[in-house]
């Protein structure tokens, strides 16, 4: 039944209108949620062997989304989310779920951010920017967007996301599985980073791209726009991939811009030790995110 109210409302929607976008309250966590306080959603596939007939049916259409509506994560609660490890969790529950699974979109808002809106008055923080940074990091890392207003903290992932959706959004992109990424991977950091469970592979007409997103944790526990101190640029990271018979192309570190510098996009070529089997590259500096892109050609066994 669920389905066919799904089908019989979209139909109609895109009688008049083809492109009519929708957004329901129907990610993993509200799922969840919800089914705690009575509701049903029957035909959610969200545990094993549960009927997916609803979630299947609801994605069959375009310009379908699925909104997240945690919108406290920069308040003073106890839920998980407002922490930035419980939040990083939330994100890829999500993504695995709604996004992997049943090729779904995935949008967390309506995002609070309980700061000024004087944009011309920045206050200690400037606009929250350590936080804000921190927390776009995640939605980066995760084929996640959101929904707010807009603040000059938050342009630097917005503009990141417009140059390189194609890294982030593709349909085809597919999550490499953490016991996958250990064989192939291998990082050398002066400090833990969240990375491992944001490794994708995007195949190309001549091999693949592997996508690795490094995210800093921040030094707080919850979420603190008023957080005032910048983490300096970490340095020294080495990432080493083990890709078989496979050729490197390229191996590219893409990163937003820092509060001190021009409002562009950050995209660093680095030089690998070899070009094939076992090579190492130097990562750039960064404060909050980086995402590094292997472009490679096919070889033989990978």
């Amino acid at each position: 039944m669920n389905a066919r109210i799904q089908n019989a409302y979209h139909r109609i929607l895109k009688a008049e209108n083809p492109n009519f976008g929708t957004w329901y309250n129907f990610a993993e966590f509200a799922v969840r949620h919800y089914r705690t306080k009575g509701a049903q959603f029957a035909g959610a596939g969200l545990e094993a062997g549960e009927s997916d007939e609803w979630i299947r049916a609801l994605h069959d259409w375009k310009n379908v989304s699925c909104l997240d509506e945690t919108v406290d994560q920069f308040g003073k609660g106890d839920s998980p989310w407002h922490t930035p490890a419980g939040h990083l969790k939330q994100l890829c529950a999500n993504r695995d779920y709604i996004v992997q699974k049943y090729g779904g979109n995935v949008i967390v808002g309506y995002i609070n951010i309980p700061i000024p809106m004087e944009l011309d008055k920045p206050g200690p923080s400037r606009w929250g920017w350590a936080a804000a940074n921190c927390f776009m990091a995640q939605i980066l890392a995760t084929q996640s967007r959101i929904v707010t207003w807009a603040l000059p903290s938050l342009e630097p992932a917005f503009q990141f996301q417009t140059r390189y959706s194609r890294f982030l959004w593709a349909p085809d992109i597919k999550v490499v599985p953490v016991d996958a990424v250990t064989k192939t991977l291998a990082l050398k950091s002066p400090e833990d980073l969240w990375w491992q469970q944001l490794v994708y592979r995007r195949d190309t007409a001549t091999g693949y791209d592997l996508i690795v997103h490094l995210v800093r944790i921040p030094p707080f526990k919850k979420w603190d726009l008023d957080w005032v101190d910048e983490p300096k640029p970490l340095a020294g990271l080495e990432l080493t991939a083990d890709v078989g018979a496979a050729q490197l192309e390229s191996a590219m570190a893409c990163r937003p811009y820092q509060f001190e510098e021009p409002q562009q996009t950050v995209e660093q070529f680095m030089t690998p030790d070899v070009r094939t089997g076992k090579f190492t590259v130097t990562v750039p500096p960064f404060r909050y995110y980086t995402m590094v892109v292997f472009r490679m050609a096919k070889g033989g066994a990978e």
